[in-house]
């Protein structure tokens, strides 16, 4: 989770990026730091059934597009190569 309010954490999610980016595969995708992803926990929902529409939801869509896309790369890379 990245609190995009300051400038600490845009920092570090571009030293994160810059150090580690060519070596393992960082997203794209920043889960906004939000109460309403705290309060899941307490009231035992998930985000989307939570907050569907909020911010965090759509960042968590998000991701789980990312990941599912490179892992369709990943597995077409593979069958090229074989």
């Amino acid at each position: 989770m990245v609190d995009g309010r300051t400038n600490l954490a845009k920092d570090i999610s571009q030293l994160i990026r810059k150090t580690y980016g060519g070596n393992i595969k960082v997203f794209k995708t920043e889960i906004p730091l939000s109460v309403k992803a705290a309060e899941t926990s307490a009231v035992g929902k998930s985000i989307y059934s939570y907050d569907k529409n909020g911010r965090v939801a759509d960042a968590y869509r998000n991701l789980t597009k990312e990941v599912m896309d490179n892992e369709q790369r990943t597995k077409h890379k593979s069958e090229i190569i074989r």
